[in-house]
């Protein structure tokens, strides 16, 4: 038996601003950029350039239709928003959020991620917010979902194999 359909939400992730851009021609250099964000994989959106600012304001958006039935639900905990920062075409640099908050939740608000550039160097921050008009999922969908949710807080005794022992030791 078919579990019952849940609902459709409209998620819309938007790139607010940066701050602490630095052009890739130099420090003293002023910054053309534009943002660019990738929302469940699909095609990226790209805003327009935004010129000379180190603290730019972008009017970029992407809005999805999601049906929280559990395929896409897994989807969206394992595929996250990703952002870029470019100049000319170039990145900046890049960040990442997580979309698990809202399974539970109506919404990311806005948030200040950190912007990665080349070789893991920061290149500034990056504000992002996801709206929804509900969670995903409500109690009773949790109760009839598969999904579960697996926290991993220490691993021991890694087969060497694995490669894994020195970075453990480590963290």
């Amino acid at each position: 038996m078919a579990p019952p359909p849940r609902r459709t939400v409209q998620l819309e992730a938007k790139i607010l601003g940066a701050r602490g851009l630095v052009s890739l021609k130099g420090a003293e250099e002023p910054v053309t950029s534009s943002a660019s964000l990738t929302l469940l994989g699909a095609e990226p959106v790209t805003s327009e350039e935004v010129a000379e600012s180190s603290e730019p304001t972008y009017e970029c958006s992407k809005i999805a239709l999601v049906k929280a039935d559990d395929a896409t639900c897994a989807s969206i905990l394992a595929t996250p928003l990703a952002v870029s920062i470019l100049e000319g075409g170039e990145s900046l640099g890049s960040a990442t959020l997580s979309l698990e908050p809202l399974m539970q939740s109506a919404g990311i608000g806005e948030t200040w991620l950190p912007l990665v550039g080349a070789e893991g160097a920061a290149a500034g921050e990056v504000c992002v917010t996801v709206i929804a008009a509900l969670p995903l999922m409500s109690e009773e969908d949790w109760e009839e979902s598969s999904i579960m949710t697996l926290t991993i807080e220490s691993l021991h005794k890694l087969p060497e194999k694995w490669g894994l022992s020195e970075q453990a030791s480590e963290a």
